[in-house]
């Protein structure tokens, strides 16, 4: 290993960080640094609005098992997005989901995601959408697996 990777790896353990952790401070940090033209550009692919590194975030942290900051970068995300993302709210919807689920809420995670699939017009699930809806599934612990709820999300995420 070379004098860097010693260094990132002692940086990273002395945050007690893992390395998708470690990139998603990385990513904040660049993110504040971008040019107001690219935070503004809000509905193409090539602007980097705040909302986009909240749901980074949610992302990471919920599959990291870090909740609570899973749950603080969620409601910054849902707060910013506009009206016009519906689907990419959705998507943070079904992170607080799997979040519920990963903290022990497994009803209410499993509702959640049903409801927020349900709030969302048909047109606009994709499969972009149903990946994120099918980890949440995966969240679920295999001994709860046989709630109704799991098996009709999981069909409807099939469907």
């Amino acid at each position: 290993m070379d004098a860097f990777g010693k260094l990132l790896r002692q940086h990273r353990e002395s945050a007690g960080l893992s390395l998708r952790q470690l990139g998603v401070r990385q990513l904040a940090d660049l993110a504040q640094r971008l040019p107001a033209t690219i935070v503004r550009d809000v509905e193409s692919l090539w602007g980097w609005p705040e909302h986009r590194v909240h749901h980074t975030e949610s992302w990471v942290y919920t599959h990291a098992g870090r909740l609570a900051d899973a749950e603080v970068a969620q409601d910054l995300a849902l707060g910013l997005y506009p009206g016009s993302q519906a689907r990419l709210r959705a998507q943070v919807q079904l992170h607080q989901a799997a979040r519920l689920i990963r903290g022990g809420h497994i009803p209410d995670g499993l509702r959640h995601a049903a409801d927020s699939l349900d709030a969302l017009p048909p047109h606009l699930h994709n499969n972009s959408l149903r990946s994120v809806a099918a980890q949440v599934t995966s969240a679920v612990p295999a001994v709860e697996r046989a709630r109704p709820a799991f098996a009709d999300l999981a069909d409807r995420i099939r469907a």
